[in-house]
């Protein structure tokens, strides 16, 4: 992250911190803090030889500088996304969550294929039919295959 736009960030959250200290009273039972990035292949920068970034490299930096300043690291790997939370504090804590497409940290393997009833939409009433459906297994990079707390 560019050091202008951190500091930025860090002094909005401490604005934000003391209008939460400031207004308690006023202000609803929960505070919910969405802190979040979404990474892209497309818009992670390159070095001065031109070589990009990759999508892998960018959350595993992060997730090792977590390691270090978090209370719980937790990893998501569903639909079609990967998902890394990072909570701060115990009580109350701050998420920061950091979301990529899954298949950029995990490769997709079929192993085979299964029956499956599916219902389907033709014209008219909605029917049931047996379909052919991949099995598939997802290998997922081992920099982010770090057990949580690690």
């Amino acid at each position: 992250m560019d050091d202008n736009k951190a500091f930025h960030l860090a002094d909005n959250l401490r604005t934000f911190a003391d209008f939460i200290d400031e207004h308690a009273a006023d202000l609803p039972k929960e505070i919910q803090v969405d802190c979040y990035t979404y990474i892209w292949d497309w818009d992670l920068p390159t070095d001065a030889d031109g070589n990009q970034e990759t999508v892998p490299a960018t959350i595993s930096r992060a997730m090792r500088a977590g390691l270090k300043g978090t209370e719980q690291i937790r990893k998501e790997y569903s639909d079609s996304y990967f998902r890394l939370f990072m909570d701060f504090g115990k009580k109350q804590p701050v998420r920061y969550k950091i979301v990529c497409n899954r298949e950029e940290v995990c490769e997709k393997h079929v192993v085979g294929t299964e029956k499956v009833t599916k219902k389907v939409a033709p014209p008219g009433e909605w029917t049931e039919e047996e379909v052919e459906q991949d099995i598939i297994e997802w290998k997922c990079n081992p920099l982010l295959a770090v057990v949580d707390g690690e």
